[in-house]
């Protein structure tokens, strides 16, 4: 249902620059936040994953349905300060049990995650530094997978063949389990 793209920021990054300073716009029916924590993008691009298809993921989370609800009037930069909240809350009470240590928030990491969703029959990329959603067209009949492996060979593989780059799926909830 939602597929989580990994790449390498600074190479990406510095042509997505060179293409212009609009990236996508704001879309009711597409969920999407802005990252306001450093070094977060990976749990950034789980929420627009989930957000975007708690129909079809399963069983329902309290704290993800009550987030969903309290920002759905929020703009993108309202949604990307109270996750941020959140995080930092939920950070604080798990982190000392925790057995290894997370990269300090100033760290320079050199990857970034993004999420992939369909939305409407559209493919949607998300990603916690862009302005909103950006549009990449139909799904079409070959399903989410296939679009998502043409958009990221056509917009990442292909301009940088000797980059490594990483997706990780979502898959929706298998009928023999209880919601």
């Amino acid at each position: 249902v939602a597929v989580i793209f990994l790449y390498p920021f600074s190479l990406v990054e510095a042509r997505k620059r060179a293409l212009g300073t609009q990236r996508g716009s704001q879309l009711d029916q597409v969920w999407h936040m802005r990252q306001s924590v450093s070094n977060a993008c990976g749990a950034v691009a789980i929420m627009h994953a989930v957000m975007n298809t708690l129909d079809r993921i399963g069983r329902s989370s309290s704290f993800l349905d009550e987030f969903k609800h309290s920002t759905s009037s929020a703009s993108a930069h309202e949604r990307g300060r109270a996750f941020g909240s959140a995080v930092r809350d939920i950070h604080s009470g798990v982190a000392p049990m925790g057995q290894t240590d997370a990269p300090k928030p100033t760290a320079d990491l050199d990857f970034h995650f993004v999420a992939h969703v369909e939305v409407a029959g559209r493919l949607y990329e998300l990603d916690g530094n862009n302005d909103g959603p950006i549009d990449c067209g139909p799904v079409g009949s070959n399903g989410l997978l296939h679009a998502v492996v043409a958009h990221v060979r056509s917009a990442y593989v292909t301009p940088f063949p000797e980059a490594h780059f990483s997706l990780i799926t979502l898959g929706p909830k298998r009928d023999s389990e209880e919601t």
